[in-house]
């Protein structure tokens, strides 16, 4: 099932099900042994990675940072569906449970790590691991870029007109289509994809009998009648459906 707008808990599997907390963790940590025979992908900087995930599904990922980077920028693009990514410098198949951030809300995600936090790794060789968690069926484009100058970081222009705060706003912006702007935060890949009204939501979702997160806004008309009984709002903090 589709996420649903009137979940309290960001959590991903069993923990939907209503699960007892000492379940959740038995599972996660089953997951955990079973995610370790899976294949790490190795990530290129500045290079997109494509996937598709069923709900629940996962992928993992590994990226080397290399000693003169100050900082990383990670960019999730769902290009449809809603998937979590999940980080950590402490071990490979991050989960639920030990990952450092953690990446959970609809539509084009972008996280910055600077080398000073506390959490960037102490040693060498320095690898990111990454999580890619399927919420419901997606698929979607990741990528990790070196920073340089972190302290800039969001004020400069990646093309001629283009300004990075104008990115990842819904809109495909032709100036923004390019490399450098990720193709406008990922605007212009979901656009060519298919007809959205919202991040996350294709329009032939509407009315589909199916209460989805992505598409419980204003924009797509609160998903049609699919969410009757919902409180309105936004995104994980909408209100609890009707008993």
């Amino acid at each position: 099932a589709r996420r649903s707008p009137a979940a309290t808990m960001v959590v991903v599997g069993p923990r939907r099900l209503g699960l007892p907390a000492c379940t959740v963790f038995a599972l996660a940590l089953l997951g955990a042994c079973l995610a370790k025979n899976a294949e790490l992908i190795r990530l290129e900087a500045d290079k997109f990675a494509s996937g598709a995930v069923k709900e629940d599904e996962q992928h993992f990922y590994q990226f080397r940072v290399l000693p003169s980077v100050p900082a990383v920028k990670v960019m999730l693009i769902p290009v449809y569906g809603d998937a979590d990514l999940l980080l950590s410098f402490r071990g490979a198949y991050p989960s639920i449970s030990n990952a450092t951030w953690v990446m959970d809300e609809v539509g084009v995600e972008e996280l910055l790590i600077r080398r000073s936090s506390d959490d960037f790794c102490q040693f060498e060789p320095c690898f990111l691991y990454l999580t890619v968690s399927g919420y419901e069926a997606t698929e979607y484009k990741l990528i990790i870029y070196n920073v340089a100058s972190p302290e800039t970081y969001g004020s400069e222009f990646c093309a001629p007109g283009c300004a990075s705060f104008d990115l990842s706003d819904g809109v495909c912006d032709p100036k923004c289509n390019t490399t450098d702007c990720t193709f406008d935060g990922g605007d212009c890949l979901v656009s060519a994809k298919a007809s959205l009204c919202a991040p996350g939501c294709p329009a032939a979702w509407i009315d589909d009998g199916t209460c989805d997160e992505a598409c419980y806004n204003e924009d797509c008309k609160w998903d049609g009648k699919d969410c009757a009984g919902h409180s309105k709002g936004s995104g994980k903090d909408a209100g609890a459906a009707a008993a």
